[in-house]
């Protein structure tokens, strides 16, 4: 609940000046939801600049070794 609280205190001219901003709250979404094949394409569907894509690839990696467990797991 906090990130959907921080989200809303963000100004609407940040969000429409930070498209990457935007694209990170898009994974946020679907990993609230638990729709991991939607985190997968948040992921993928996104041009991310270099200075974030080193840590979007991370992420990536981290989050493909754990889906199987989230999967097995989908109440916690």
């Amino acid at each position: 609940n906090s990130a959907r609280f921080l989200w809303k205190c963000i100004p609407n001219s940040t969000k429409e000046g930070q498209p990457e901003l935007v694209a990170v709250w898009a994974i946020g979404q679907r990993l609230w939801t638990r729709d991991y094949a939607g985190v997968y394409e948040a992921f993928h569907g996104f041009d991310w600049s270099p200075d974030i894509q080193a840590l979007v690839s991370t992420l990536t990696g981290m989050f493909r070794d754990f889906a199987p467990v989230m999967n097995e797991f989908p109440n916690c």
